[in-house]
Parts: C-alpha cells; sequence; structure tokens
C-alpha cells in the first residue's frame, strides 16, 4: 500500500508541474485519501501523512515554470502582502537565534518551526494565481465538498459497528470523560476525531458558501442541494466530540453575519445568516435522532459556547505569565513547540496547547510582537480587497463566506494549535483560501491597500490623449480596480 500511495503521489508532483492548475484538486483529493492508507499500512508510517504536502510544493513549482514572476504577482497586486512576509520573517529571527544557541540540535529544531511558519504562504501564491474569477473557486470548493462528503461515509460505519476496515483512530481509542459519562469520539477513515471534525466543519462551511453565493450562468445545482451537505456534514461532526471543532461553524456564521451587515444591513444579514443556520440545526438535529446517530451526549454538546469561551480566555491571556516565567523574555526556541518536533530534537522540548503559548514559547516576546505586526498588515490587506457598502462588488457575498472560514479556522487555532502547525496540508488550503479572497478583490470596487483608483486628473489627462471620450461618472469609477502595474492604454 505505502509504495501505490508514494508512487501516486510522484505522479501527481509530475502531473502539477505541467499543468499546476490540475494538482490542487489532486492535493484536495490526496488530503482526504492519505488517512485511510496510512491505516492499511503496516507501522502506519507517518511520511504517509506529510507526503501530499509535496503535491502543493510540485503546483507551486509549476506556476513558477508557466509564469516568470508568477509569485510575485501578489506582491505587485497587494503591497499588503509583502510587507506581511517580510514582517513574518523577521519575527522568526530572534527564535531561530535562541533555537541555535540552546536546543539539542538546535539549527535543524529552527529549521523544522520555520518551514511549519513559512510554507504555508505557498498556499498564499498558489490561491492568488488559481482564483481567475468566482467559477474558479467554485469549483475547487465543489471539489472538497464531493471527496469529503463520500469520505465521511466512514462516520456512521464506525457508530454502527459495520467492520469496514481503516476505521478508527491508528493504535488508539479515542473517548472523552464528562461528568459520569464516557464519550465515545468517532474518528471514521481519517486519522483523529480532531481531522474528521475539521473536515466535517470544512465542508459545511464550503457547502454553505456554495448555497449562498450562486453562479448567474451555467448549471447550477439548487440552494438546497448545498444545504442538504451542510446538514450531513454536521450530523457527522457532531459524532467528532470535539467541541473546538464543533464551535468552528458556529464562528463562521457569526462573523459570516457580522461582515455582510456592514455591506447589505443588519436586518437582511442576520435573517439570512439566521434562517440557514436553523434550517441546518434542525435538519441535524432530526439526522441524528431519526438515525440514531446521536451518542446521547447532549449536555456535553450543549457545554461548547461556554466552555470554548472559557478556553479561549484560559488559553490566550492566562498562558502569557507562565510561559515568560518558564522561558523569560526570549522564549524556548524556533522548532520547541511545533507538532512532531520530537522527531527531529530527538525528545519533547514543550507542549502548549493554544497557539498564542506556541507562539510565545518559539519567537520570545520580540518576535510576537514583529508575528503581530505582520498579521495586523494582512488585515489591513483583507480590509481593502473587501469592498465597501455601495461599491461595485459581483463577488461580496462568496469573499466574505471565505473569511468568515478563515475566522472560524483562526478562533480553533488559537485554542488548539496541533491540527494546523502538525499538518501542513491543512495551513495551505487555509492560505490558498487567503488567496482567493485577496484575488477576488481585484475584481470589485475593492481598493487595493495603499494605492488609489484613478481620479478625475488621471482621467483629464487620458482623455487629452484619446483614450476616453469622457470621465466615467461617480459610480462607474468606483467599478475600477487600480493596480500598481496598471498603464492607461488606447484600448478604450
Amino acid at each position: 500500500m505505502a509504495g501505490l500511495f508514494y508512487m501516486a503521489v510522484a505522479a501527481c508532483c509530475g502531473i502539477s508541474l505541467i499543468r499546476w492548475r490540475w494538482g490542487i484538486y489532486a492535493a484536495v483529493l490526496f488530503d482526504a485519501v492519505r488517512d485511510p492508507a496510512r491505516k492499511l499500512t503496516p507501522d502506519f508510517p507517518l511520511l504517509m501523512t506529510l507526503a501530499p504536502a509535496a503535491v502543493w510544493a510540485a503546483v507551486f513549482a509549476g506556476l513558477l515554470l508557466e509564469r516568470r514572476g508568477g509569485a510575485k504577482a501578489i506582491f505587485r497586486a497587494q503591497p499588503g502582502t509583502k510587507r506581511f512576509v517580510a514582517l513574518l520573517v523577521a519575527a522568526l529571527l530572534p527564535g531561530a537565534a535562541v533555537a541555535a544557541a540552546t536546543l539539542p540540535r538546535g539549527p535543524l529544531v529552527a529549521a523544522f518551526g520555520a518551514v511549519s511558519y513559512l510554507a504555508p504562504l505557498l498556499g498564499l501564491a498558489i490561491g492568488f494565481a488559481f482564483a481567475h474569477s468566482a467559477a474558479d473557486v467554485r469549483r475547487i470548493a465543489g471539489w472538497y465538498c464531493a471527496v469529503n462528503a463520500a469520505m465521511l461515509i466512514s462516520v456512521p460505519a464506525e457508530r454502527f459497528g459495520w467492520g469496514w476496515q481503516g476505521l478508527g483512530g491508528i493504535e488508539m481509542e479515542w473517548v472523552r470523560y464528562h461528568g459520569q459519562e464516557v464519550i465515545p469520539l468517532i474518528s471514521g477513515w481519517y486519522r483523529s476525531p480532531d481531522t474528521m471534525g475539521l473536515r466535517a466543519a470544512h465542508l459545511m462551511m464550503f457547502a454553505a458558501t456554495l448555497a449562498v453565493h450562486r453562479p448567474e450562468t451555467g448549471r447550477r445545482i439548487p440552494w438546497w442541494g448545498w444545504l442538504l451537505l451542510v446538514v450531513w456534514g454536521g450530523a457527522c461532526l457532531v459524532l467528532c466530540g470535539r467541541r473546538k471543532m464543533i464551535g468552528v461553524p458556529v464562528v463562521f456564521v457569526g462573523v459570516f453575519a457580522a461582515l455582510q451587515a456592514l455591506r447589505e444591513g443588519w436586518v437582511k444579514a442576520v435573517g439570512m445568516a439566521a434562517a440557514g443556520a436553523g434550517i441546518a440545526a434542525v435538519g441535524i438535529v432530526l439526522t441524528a435522532g431519526e438515525t440514531g446517530l446521536g451518542l446521547g451526549n447532549e449536555d456535553y454538546l450543549a457545554s461548547t459556547l461556554g466552555d470554548s469561551t472559557e478556553r479561549l480566555g484560559t488559553e490566550t491571556v492566562s498562558s502569557i505569565d507562565p510561559v515568560l516565567r518558564q522561558y523569560g523574555l526570549l522564549g524556548n526556541g524556533l522548532g520547541s513547540a511545533t507538532q512532531g518536533h520530537h522527531y527531529v530534537a530527538g525528545r519533547n522540548l514543550a507542549w502548549p496547547e493554544s497557539m498564542g503559548a506556541r507562539v510565545l514559547t518559539e519567537l520570545g516576546l520580540p518576535g510576537t510582537v514583529l508575528l503581530v505586526c505582520a498579521l495586523l498588515a494582512l488585515l489591513g490587506t483583507f480590509a481593502a480587497a473587501v469592498p465597501r457598502r455601495g461599491e461595485f462588488a459581483p463577488h461580496a457575498r462568496l469573499q466574505t463566506c471565505l473569511l468568515a472560514m478563515l475566522a472560524a479556522a483562526a478562533a480553533c487555532m488559537t485554542i488548539s494549535h496541533q491540527s494546523f502547525s502538525g499538518d501542513p496540508m491543512e495551513m495551505l488550503l487555509l492560505l490558498a483560501i487567503a488567496g482567493f479572497v485577496l484575488r477576488l478583490g481585484m475584481g470589485s470596487g475593492a481598493r487595493s491597500w495603499g494605492n488609489r483608483p484613478p481620479g478625475p486628473a488621471q482621467w483629464r489627462r487620458a482623455n487629452s490623449r484619446g483614450v476616453h471620450d469622457a470621465p466615467p461618472s461617480r459610480r462607474g469609477r468606483d467599478r475600477i480596480r487600480a493596480y500598481p502595474e496598471t498603464k492607461l492604454t488606447g484600448n478604450g
């Protein structure tokens, strides 16, 4: 099994070098099938979980081969991303120096940690280059839904004990204690309940996105068809038993409603979000009840919001003081808290659960401050890419849904980073979604951060050369997207 799997990965890498856009679909497929393939292989080699990341690397190489300077296009179109990358690299330097000087196998550990921070940036460039139109984003989202909806059939198979191969955890029976109850956690064909829950949550969010953003032309699946996938993903999500994963679609709905309210008003935005969430919730409850999927752990699931809120405070603000007391202002070194670092260092160096504690442990206080500045630069770029109220925005709802997905993943990552820092495929996908948002913003009335659209003076100069018959109206100027490399030509 392992040999066939590696051969398939190598073949897809070769195809991705020639047709890099096809490689993204292959990467989504390998993200789903790598866990059952690993479970069916003796000794469960860890490399089978990490090897599909090579497909993303081949996709990036194929992009560079097809377009000279293609990876730099995002820097030219969205200058804020260049500031983000520069600040991110600067944030890693203090922690890398500490790791190299103090940790066993320090340079290797630092390099391992740096890869976990920098490799996902490939996804940002790939996503930006891939999303030529909203149709491209819809196709990859639909492919993700199809692949993972099929994979989630393994969830009821494990719940009802159908005896299929590859079900359950890897050499582990996952349970959770809640008071006097023992709650079994379901993995299906995925390697853990966390992984299954995250994929089910992504299925729900992608399907909700496709239900909200309808194509104007072409073959269309009715909105209720996508809503059925939301219900299916939600029923499986309940069985993962991981409350932080169950809270992901909750954050998605809240952020979507808030962002939409800025464009369409609170009444319409909240009504749309409440209607969709209500229909999906009723469907999930009925599905779980009628099919017997429910585990009788309603009290445990009902504590999701309160527990997540408490943990958000415990794992962020409250974790700062213990980390500073234990490791000091400079931290423990880059890579010392990255998932899987013990394979490089030979032993466990640190094990913080929240992303905030991990960053402070690895980068120290100076690096953490620089990382916060980098994230603010990225947020500023997102804010500029999303159209304002009254601006021409054909893909505003699609952008809003994608941003809500990123916010939901960030909330989950803040509480527990293991599912992200230890899985390059997951981080690459999230950064690709960020690239989709920035590229779609170039086709709307949104403005590139640090650049202004052509004003009356520019139009008068163009008109004097015969480029345009008359300056556009105020509304027309709002539809013009300014690029740093844009030049007025005689094409009119």
